[in-house]
């Protein structure tokens, strides 16, 4: 009922995706995706909002190293600046270590190169 149609088809695509791996990590404001997918985060930092500051980044990108697909954009919010701005640190190594596997809708799922 709170969800608009389109999404409840690109959360249904994800779902078939992420069902293989343990955990995902969420490089986007939708951390109600981890409840949708009925999947855990493969770091603390759920709710990428509030990592800001370059030691949490560097924190975050610590975690990365475990994680094998990361659930990146998504719908887009005017109310914040775009998280790539926001968490540099975090998005170089997201560019380096990632590749962009599929587009479903807004959201882009992103693979570790090299495995």
């Amino acid at each position: 009922k709170f969800i608009n149609k389109s999404d409840v088809s690109a959360i249904n695509k994800i779902k078939t995706i992420v069902e293989q791996y343990d955990c995902i990590q969420l490089f986007s404001n939708d951390a109600a995706l981890l409840y949708l997918l009925k999947k855990k985060n493969c770091t603390k930092y759920y709710f990428i909002w509030s990592v800001g500051s370059s030691n949490n980044q560097k924190k975050l990108v610590n975690g990365l190293k475990k994680t094998k697909l990361i659930i990146s954009k998504g719908p887009l919010f005017d109310y914040d600046f775009a998280i790539s701005k926001k968490l540099p640190i975090v998005n170089s190594y997201i560019d380096q270590n990632f590749y962009i596997d599929q587009k479903i809708h807004d959201w882009e799922i992103l693979k570790i190169k090299n495995q």
